[in-house]
């Protein structure tokens, strides 16, 4: 899988992460021997350690060994952290994350890439279940915990890999798809891109890397812009496709629509989860099921089932008869999603927190944020989450909450606790909102 190394053994520095856990659970299933290391102690490392995976807790120098083969990093792992520099000294080949990952992939025959700016999590997890439903046995790796594979990777067989393609700083380059969905195209990560333009072009090389077909939303306007003539591709949409989501009904618990493919009605699809954006995502899986030949029964029989993934409108629980979200949303676009989905719920009133993620994200798109949390009844924000920057000093949650009506600033999660609990009324639904810890506010509501 590798090629030739020195020895068999894998080192993972970061090994706590989403992806690089997955990677390490692969790579011990196929026969190598693999250590890590992480900056804390977590569920993610009970588990690899329960999986007979050895972690160090602290990332330091003397982690790395002469006996290793290889050692992996995330690019959260700079080229000057310590393990990297005592590798590089050693003489040990260092790889990043995405390039170990393409790597790995290539061994499987139908390479299934869920890719796009929203919702990769979501369509992937669905992609994976209609697979599973099928009685393909798919390899799968998610970017969060999906219940129905109890975490966020699955062990299949060589036929079938499923997972997300994320373009942060394109390392999705480093992929081999062989199938491709193309969600969307909108601006983020703009402490890498340039603009719009730059990330259309990381998107373009990812689809001319793709071999055999790609299903892209048909209501976008950046993916309608990009150039398929080199690969097979199908368009849906809610609006513009070959594959098209007609009939589509929102009832406070389920959503249902008509498939057509070319004006012919081809199914009648149920689902258990709320929102248009959800329509899109399932519409995107089905039309790729169908074009790979796989039956329409198992799959309708899995998008119905499909009840989420892991902060994802995920239902917490009630606290005094109000229930409790929790969803990932860190993106104008996606926030408004959340609130749309939360709506077809019917509450007198929609009470959010929310927490934004990463200094520049909430500078670039400060205009959008205010548009789409003016849209909230009452709104709660948290200090932004810092993530991999440094607080620049020009911009805060404050300055938010200054441009929304009925917008409170609680830099704390436990400020933000303290008067919710005196403000959450019959009638209400909440949700924490933001890709940091803000799900720790509605876990800490709950318990009390």
């Amino acid at each position: 899988m590798l090629g030739n190394l020195k020895t068999n053994h894998i080192f993972f520095s970061g090994i706590g992460g989403v992806s690089m856990n997955a990677l390490a659970l692969i790579l011990k299933e196929n026969g190598y021997v693999v250590t890590g290391s992480d900056r804390s102690a977590s569920k993610i490392t009970d588990r690899l350690v329960k999986a007979g995976i050895s972690v160090f807790i602290g990332q330091k120098a003397e982690n790395i060994t002469p006996d290793l083969g290889l050692v992996v990093r995330t690019a959260a792992v700079p080229l000057d952290a310590p393990e990297i520099v005592k590798a590089t000294e050693l003489g040990i080949p260092v790889m990043e994350r995405s390039t170990l990952l393409g790597l790995v992939m290539k061994k499987y025959n139908e390479r299934i890439n869920v890719c796009g700016t929203h919702g990769k999590t979501t369509t992937t997890s669905m992609m994976a279940l209609c697979l599973m439903k099928a009685a393909k046995e798919p390899t799968v790796t998610v970017g969060g915990d999906f219940p129905q594979i109890d975490g966020n990777l699955l062990l299949g067989k060589n036929d079938y890999f499923v997972c997300e393609a994320c373009e942060y700083v394109e390392s999705f380059l480093e992929f081999f798809p062989s199938a491709t969905i193309l969600l969307n195209i909108e601006e983020d990560h703009l402490d890498y891109y340039r603009d719009i333009a730059h990330i259309r072009s990381a998107f373009q090389k990812f689809t001319d890397k793709t071999e055999n077909i790609i299903v892209a939303n048909g209501d976008d306007e950046n993916v309608r812009l990009l150039d398929y003539s080199g690969t097979k591709a199908v368009f849906y949409g809610l609006e513009s496709g070959d594959y098209l989501a007609k009939n589509v009904v929102f009832y406070p618990d389920r959503t249902e629509y008509d498939v057509t493919y070319q004006d012919e009605i081809l199914a009648h699809v149920v689902l258990t989860v709320a929102g248009a954006h959800n329509v899109s995502n399932s519409l995107a899986v089905f039309a790729l099921c169908r074009e790979l030949g796989i039956p329409k029964e198992p799959v309708l029989e899995a998008l119905y089932e499909f009840g989420g993934a892991k902060r994802r409108m995920e239902y917490k629980g009630q606290y005094n008869l109000v229930p409790v979200y929790d969803d990932y949303a860190h993106h104008p676009t996606e926030i408004e999603t959340t609130v749309s989905s939360i709506r077809q719920k019917n509450p007198k009133r929609l009470v959010m927190l929310f927490q934004p993620h990463t200094y520049t994200r909430t500078k670039t798109l400060k205009d959008d944020f205010i548009r789409v949390l003016k849209t909230v009844d009452l709104l709660y924000i948290a200090d932004i989450y810092a993530a991999r920057e440094k607080d620049p000093g020009d911009i805060s949650s404050r300055d938010l909450c200054d441009a929304i009506p009925n917008s409170h600033y609680t830099p704390a999660l436990s400020d933000a606790v303290i008067e919710l609990k005196a403000t959450l009324q019959d009638g209400d639904i909440f949700v924490t909102v933001g890709a940091g810890d803000v799900y720790l506010a509605g876990e800490d509501l709950l318990n009390n």
